[in-house]
């Protein structure tokens, strides 16, 4: 990994350049406004660099985006009282003693624990939770949104459901696509708009003019979606 600073007007931007076994660049900036660049292996690191200058508007508009909302989220105590996120709502935490379990109830998340002071074993139990009904949830709605891409000639991918730290989904060469399991604090429409993207990916696998007249066609008002999953707080 490198440091790679980007001058655009009076401002300068460092993008943390990343070789991977990617076989284009791809460039983010995340909500704690930090600029990642993956690149393929190998790669000349000026043609890189002058590729990266030319987004550099891009990524101070991004920047200011992301700017516009508080960070960073305070640290999770796995408390009663505390609110953790399901498909877009917030539900309190009732942390009770008793043999481990975790029930949604009304407007709380129910916590059993044989030590209610035990925080990671909380987190463990919540964790455990988001990740069951992650899949549960995200398969049924493929199978729903799945009529949509029967014409694009595409074969229902290998779903893997793991945590990640930067992206709530991708697509692999191979067409296998993967969910971040916090994907199911979100909304249902941001849900829907991660799944959509992903599967288009299994058609075109850049961020091209072809895919996003594929993700229009399939999803007109997917921009909308984006803007409200980015502006969730976690």
């Amino acid at each position: 990994m490198l440091s790679l600073p980007i001058s655009f007007g009076t401002r300068t931007f460092t993008v943390q350049v990343l070789f991977s076994e990617k076989r284009h660049l791809s460039l983010r900036v995340y909500p704690d406004c930090s600029i990642v660049a993956r690149v393929p292996k190998g790669s000349d690191i000026d043609k890189v660099s002058k590729i990266i200058r030319k987004k550099a508007p891009w990524i101070a508009a991004q920047v200011d985006y992301f700017s516009k909302f508080p960070f960073p989220l305070p640290e999770r105590r796995y408390v009663s009282g505390e609110t953790h996120r399901y498909l877009g709502r917030q539900y309190r935490l009732k942390i009770r003693q008793g043999e481990k379990g975790v029930r949604l109830i009304g407007h709380h998340f129910e916590i059993t624990v044989p030590d209610p002071h035990d925080a990671r074993k909380i987190k463990m139990a919540l964790d455990a939770w988001y990740r069951e009904h992650t899949i549960s949830y995200i398969s049924s709605r493929i199978e729903h949104l799945w009529p949509r891409f029967e014409r694009t000639g595409i074969q229902r991918p290998p779903l893997i459901f793991r945590k990640m730290k930067t992206r709530w989904g991708s697509c692999s060469p191979q067409g296998r696509v993967t969910f971040n399991t916090e994907l199911i604090k979100a909304p249902s429409d941001c849900i829907d708009y991660v799944i959509v993207h992903e599967l288009c990916h299994l058609k075109y696998p850049k961020h091209d003019r072809v895919f996003y007249r594929l993700l229009g066609q399939i999803m007109p008002d997917w921009e909308t979606r984006k803007k409200r999953l980015e502006q969730m707080l976690w």
